[in-house]
């Protein structure tokens, strides 16, 4: 009786050294925001410890390799964290990876929503994730309009904070089945022994070098790395 007493003893206090430690990472922004009273469930702020986070996801380790860390906690919309389990995959040539070894990129699998699957990266220009959930699909990227680098939003596809880029693909032409099933990935799709990879050459205009990298290569570049780590979630 000792025995299994002092092991739930054991696991409460795993379980709680595991929430504060997610708790201390992201905090909600509440009250101290202007647009506190008309927030909804749809999109919420939150400030995050990036030396925190970054520790954290320099513990995961590569696509079936040995590694300490395999969980972690992501912000919702509605102001919750769920848990996912992660693992690094890199989508950098193994060149540019050793110039840009601060760019990583993960996996991410849900745990409290087991139909969620992501992808998620960070850059110099900040954390980003896009999810596809039962809940539909979710973004957590860096605001936007501020001067503090650790604030940071949740928001659904749908949500006010949408830049309303649209890729001009009428729902309505793909077949309800083939659009359900792409929103329920099956636990089964996780086994290992079908790992494609694919060589990717990008290129990119002046126009966009000047619009989303600031005019320099390397903002560029690491705008490029976001958007390929979304389109392979995709």
């Amino acid at each position: 009786m000792f025995k299994i007493n002092l092991l739930c003893l054991l696991l409460m206090l795993l379980l709680a050294t595991r929430v504060g430690a997610a708790e201390q990472i992201w905090q909600p922004v509440i009250q101290a925001q202007a647009r506190a009273a008309t927030a909804t469930p749809t999109e919420r702020q939150y400030q995050v410890d990036s030396q925190a986070l970054r520790a954290l996801l320099q513990r995961v380790s590569e696509i079936g390799g040995p590694g300490a860390q395999r969980i972690i906690s992501l912000p919702m919309p509605d102001g919750s964290l769920a848990d996912f389990e992660i693992y690094e995959s890199p989508i950098m040539a193994d060149e540019l990876a050793r110039r840009y070894p601060e760019i990583k990129s993960y996996k991410v699998y849900g745990i409290d929503d087991p139909i969620a699957s992501g992808r998620i990266g960070i850059t110099a220009q900040g954390f980003h994730a896009m999810l596809n959930t039962s809940q539909g699909r979710l973004f957590i990227d860096p605001q936007h309009g501020t001067q503090l680098s650790d604030r940071y939003q949740a928001r659904t596809q749908n949500s006010a904070a949408a830049t309303g880029y649209s890729c001009g693909v009428d729902d309505s032409t793909m077949p309800a089945a083939a659009a359900n099933q792409s929103m329920r990935r099956p636990t089964a799709a996780r086994i290992a022994g079908s790992f494609l990879r694919y060589r990717l050459a990008v290129s990119a205009t002046e126009e966009y070098v000047a619009a989303v990298g600031g005019g320099t290569v390397a903002g560029a570049y690491l705008a490029i790395v976001d958007a390929i780590i979304r389109v392979n979630e995709i």
